[in-house]
């Protein structure tokens, strides 16, 4: 009596899906891995401009002291800024007020005349002079003369128009602490510079000329 033939044995074999699992897995780590060495990269691709260490007056002529650099992403605005990779721009004159930790944009310097300026220290008595005056500060310098004996006080006298204040200092060197006054060093023009002296034998008036606010140009950029 003939056996029935048994059965062909049916081997196991990996599902389908299997195979689409792990190949979906494997393109979602290689994607992974590219957008983050593309992350790093663009950090690696920030931008170093100066920006300024606190608030200048417009007509400020810039020193090492007011700019430091910082890392930032510009994009397509780059071009516009004073890149860090390069010296300080000091000497150049601020043509606008900005504020602290602004970018410094190209448009808002132009070159500064150092060897035509001198600084010149006044004495200005207490409440002669704008509270919280501070460097970068452009102020007016009237004097008026000393009376003679009997004589009528003397009407006061502009004698510098528009001077930067450089630094305020008592006699000791600290920051407005004098009461009897403060020495006043002021950036004066060469062709000015006798007439601010010789207003010390006067009493000195500073008056505050307030910072205009930035006015956009024409395409609306700074």
């Amino acid at each position: 009596m003939a056996l029935p033939a048994s059965p062909r044995a049916r081997r196991l074999s990996a599902p389908s899906w299997l195979d689409t699992r792990f190949v979906l897995g494997l393109l979602l780590v290689l994607v992974s891995v590219v957008v983050g060495a593309r992350v790093l990269a663009g950090a690696d691709r920030a931008d170093s401009v100066y920006a300024v260490t606190h608030d200048l007056a417009g007509g400020t002529p810039l020193l090492a002291s007011d700019l430091r650099p910082v890392r930032v992403r510009l994009l397509d605005d780059r071009a516009g800024y004073v890149s860090a990779v390069g010296p300080k721009p000091v000497g150049y004159v601020l043509d606008r007020p900005l504020g602290a930790d602004e970018f410094l944009p190209r448009r808002a310097l132009r070159v500064g005349t150092p060897a035509e300026m001198r600084l010149v220290t006044v004495p200005v008595a207490t409440h002669h002079y704008p509270a919280e005056l501070r460097h970068g500060d452009v102020v007016d310098l009237y004097v008026s003369p000393k009376a003679l004996a009997g004589g009528a006080p003397s009407a006061p006298v502009l004698v510098a128009p528009r001077v930067l204040v450089n630094a305020v200092s008592d006699a000791d060197g600290s920051r407005l602490s004098s009461t009897a006054g403060v020495g006043i060093a002021l950036r004066v023009p060469v062709a000015r510079v006798a007439r601010v002296v010789a207003a010390g034998q006067g009493a000195v008036d500073l008056v505050r000329i307030p910072s205009e606010p930035p006015r956009p140009s024409a395409d609306g950029s700074p």
